[in-house]
């Protein structure tokens, strides 16, 4: 096989003693696929006996196209069905001739298996991801945590499964040093995973793209963009085809711009996101108090403190209920905010702060206010603050940048569920989101419950 400068760039990486984590690709057209397989077999063929895992979101997509790239790139290689491999569709498992195999993987996030209790028994070397951003963030864990499989069998240097004469044991008295029959010094292979896929605002924009951009990635893992242009395989026809796209397609497709997001289904605007920090056309007002309280050790209690649509954010993590409550009473003694505009989610936890500060509670399943039509509070909230932003309507002050990431990261998944639905308008399901960028949406949650404030007329108590 004719490798691409880029692909040749990723096979690199995939070899190095550094890289655990690549993601390649960016764009379509890139030969993102035929890296994948080509790698894969390669694997395969190196060491004897090892087992690959090869997967996507659903198994009925890979089959009907990364396993068909996998039987091109092999005839590519001299490689023969029936000779050196052997498919069984009724197994989903690729047997080498060496002994080897590659097994496919369905990924997709079942309701009924939400912790991927499925692939508890598999075990393999390393792994090759179609299209990632299809899958979650949670489903990428899983994945990593299985790659154990004679991971200590072979030298990195020669693949020699021979062990000669083992020089260094952990404490357990396993091997993890050792001269190979080559008389390599080999620590056994490194786990590897490789993804491919489109740019998708979720998990692998933030943890690759916006990662290698601004130079805060992790060191274990990669990130090579790859498009058309790279690709001297490509038809010209194919080109054209791309040419021919909508605007924020073509400019995702074709150009790799990681900034467009082409889902209809997404309520808020990426440039008005952007604008969010700056909108200080938007004039102060009535003053409210609108925090979301943790549940999780990860997660954080966020509060929002109000004037008007003007919000200035204080984040908190490890905070008992009792003390929630105490820095809100601070604050509102601070600021004269009476206890009717405060809001509090009431969901959880956040019950606690609402019975000692006699507040109002934020139901997110709570019945829609008015005669409008959503299946509930928090879906008509998100619709609302959607328009907000939408019209430049909300100043955030004085936020660090990595905490602007993180409400960009948390608005970009505020999306119309069930578009094809005739009934009620709802956004996607909060554990939808945190599948999708691996925590709590804490910050829009907040944001989203001051649009309560705008719904209800509040009276002028106050509880302190």
């Amino acid at each position: 096989m004719d490798l691409t400068v880029k692909q040749t760039a990723a096979i690199d990486l995939l070899e190095d003693r550094k890289t655990r984590e690549l993601y390649f690709g960016g764009g379509a057209g890139g030969g993102k696929s035929a890296l994948g397989t080509y790698w894969l077999g390669k694997n395969c063929m190196r060491y004897p006996g090892s087992r690959w895992m090869m997967a996507r979101a659903v198994l009925k997509e890979l089959k009907g196209t990364t396993l068909l790239t996998f039987f091109d790139v092999m005839a590519l290689q001299g490689m023969q069905a029936g000779y050196h491999y052997r498919y069984s569709s009724q197994e989903g498992k690729i047997y080498i001739a060496n002994g080897s195999q590659i097994v496919l993987v369905d990924l997709f996030a079942y309701p009924a298996d939400p912790n991927f209790d499925s692939l508890g028994s598999l075990e393999i070397s390393g792994g090759f991801i179609d299209e990632a951003p299809q899958v979650t963030e949670k489903a990428k864990g899983i994945v990593i945590s299985r790659m154990r499989y004679k991971l200590k069998t072979y030298c990195h240097v020669c693949g020699d499964m021979v062990k000669k004469e083992i020089l260094e044991t952990d404490e357990s008295g396993e091997p993890i040093l050792w001269r190979c029959a080559q008389g390599h010094r080999s620590r056994g292979l490194i786990p590897k995973i490789l993804m491919t896929g489109n740019p998708s605002k979720n998990w692998a924009y933030y943890q690759f793209y916006l990662g290698a951009k601004e130079g805060t990635m992790r060191e274990d893992r990669a990130f090579i963009q790859a498009l058309v242009k790279d690709n001297k395989h490509i038809p010209a026809e194919y080109i054209k085809t791309l040419q021919s796209l909508d605007r924020n397609s073509r400019e995702r497709l074709l150009h790799g711009n990681w900034e467009y997001d082409d889902d209809p289904a997404t309520l808020i605007e990426y440039d008005k996101i952007r604008q969010l920090y700056s909108n200080h056309h938007v004039l102060p007002g009535e003053r409210w108090i609108t925090a979301d309280v943790a549940r999780f050790g990860k997660d954080s209690t966020v509060i929002g403190i109000w004037e008007g649509f003007r919000v200035k954010i204080r984040r908190y993590h490890g905070l008992k209920t009792t003390e929630v409550a105490a820095k809100i009473r601070i604050l509102q003694q601070d600021r004269a905010i009476p206890s009717s505009r405060v809001i509090v989610d009431e969901d959880g936890v956040g019950g606690g702060v609402v019975d000692e500060l006699g507040c109002r509670g934020f139901l997110n399943n709570g019945q829609p206010i008015g005669m409008e039509n959503f299946t509930n509070l928090k879906s008509q909230c998100y619709f609302k603050l959607a328009e907000r932003i939408n019209a430049g309507g909300l100043l955030i002050e004085e936020v660090e940048d990595h905490v602007k990431a993180l409400i960009t990261e948390e608005l970009e998944q505020v999306k119309q569920d069930k578009m094809d639905y005739d009934g009620k308008r709802q956004v996607v399901p909060k554990n939808k989101v945190k599948d999708l960028i691996g925590r709590s949406p804490d910050f829009s949650d907040m944001l989203m419950m001051r649009e309560l404030g705008e719904l209800v007329a509040a009276p002028t108590f106050f509880i302190l």
